[in-house]
């Protein structure tokens, strides 16, 4: 742990961000999952399923069960809270998303994209969240997410990220 001055964060070695990010994990997901819950709950009220014309699209990709169980929001305000413990995660040097600008976010088969924000390169990257929801169900992506975000220190790093933009880049899906 190093720091340049008494007001500036500190800098986390490798090994300690790795240890960190285990132990905060196991902490901070169950805050994580609820969080990832209760925005869910509270979208689904105007989700909407995949249009016809997006489930053709992606159904060479992903299984046509999972694009029917999928639900949209697109909203120029998804009104998302700040994550948990943002504060005393940005005072120990974590740089989080604002979630007022992001341009989408998955919660478990709910993907909410912000308007103008669609393209075909996002929602297969959202799709690729709902398959890891599935796959591992909204406490354990809660846990690998937190971990990843903490061991990596950034969003780009976190490993269920990197999976997602990596599969479309493997897939070569439709451009857009």
């Amino acid at each position: 742990l190093s720091t340049s001055s008494p007001s500036a964060p500190p800098t986390w070695s490798v090994q300690a961000r790795r240890f960190l990010s285990r132990m905060a994990a196991f902490l901070l997901a169950p805050a994580a999952a609820g969080y990832i819950r209760v925005q869910r709950d509270r979208l689904a009220r105007d989700a909407i399923r995949l249009g016809p014309q997006c489930v053709e699209e992606f159904e060479p990709y992903f299984q046509r069960e999972l694009l029917d169980s999928a639900r949209l929001v697109v909203s120029t305000d998804l009104g998302l809270p700040r994550f948990p413990y943002t504060g005393a995660l940005r005072r120990i040097g974590f740089s989080l998303p604002d979630p007022q600008r992001i341009a989408a976010i998955t919660f478990d088969h709910l993907i909410a994209i912000r308007e103008g924000e669609s393209s075909s390169r996002l929602l297969f990257h959202e799709l690729v969240h709902v398959v890891q929801y599935r796959l591992l169900g909204v406490r354990a992506f809660a846990r690998l997410y937190v971990q990843g975000f903490l061991a990596g220190g950034a969003y780009e790093r976190i490993p269920l990220e990197r999976g997602a933009s990596v599969s479309y880049t493997h897939m070569k899906p439709p451009t857009g």
